[in-house]
């Protein structure tokens, strides 16, 4: 399931910037747009499950883009993040009360960007997961576990004696070093 993300922004650098970040997020499909008027087009015609949107723009400000998309019936629950280099408190309380449900100061790094995505995705019921792949951890020749010549004998919680077939990397340091 694809996540569309439509991210405004008169700043080319902003705009670039916030698709590369966003490309490291592999169920994220991003669209972009220049300004209030273009972004209000490409909702026309397009569903996006999330309006990144910059408060200060030419043509239409972001603020006055918000307000008209939220008075769109199909568009009043498409979550819109506020975009701004102004955070102060008051910025904030303009941009709830223009439709928007959440805020992101700029500059934005890659980690904030894609846990604010991520939040709104995880609400809309996205599976926001990345598989690992199934090599567990690739670990350096020197530091494999490596099978004794004979089984170790140890003890476990009850004080029986066990065999451990397998030592760690860890368990053949020599530390005698440490005593010298």
């Amino acid at each position: 399931m694809s996540f569309r993300i439509l991210i405004v922004d008169d700043s080319q650098t902003i705009r670039r910037s916030a698709e590369l970040f966003l490309a490291a997020l592999p169920w994220a499909t991003i669209e972009m747009a220049e300004d209030g008027l273009q972004a209000l087009e490409k909702c026309m015609k397009s569903t996006f499950d999330l309006v990144l949107l910059d408060v200060m723009m030419p043509k239409l400000s972001g603020l006055e883009t918000c307000q008209l998309l939220k008075k769109r019936p199909s568009l009043r629950q498409t979550p819109i993040v506020m975009l701004s280099s102004k955070d102060s408190l008051f910025d904030m309380a303009r941009a709830v009360i223009a439709g928007s449900c959440d805020y992101l100061p700029k500059p934005f790094n890659k980690d904030s960007l894609c846990a604010m995505v991520t939040k709104h995705a995880d609400k809309r019921g996205v599976s926001t997961a990345v598989p690992f792949p199934t090599a567990a951890v690739i670990c350096p020749p020197a530091l494999e576990p490596t099978a004794p010549k004979s089984p170790v004998p140890s003890n476990d919680a009850l004080g029986t004696t066990t065999k451990r077939p397998l030592i760690t990397a860890f368990e053949t340091l020599d530390f005698s070093f440490i005593d010298q």
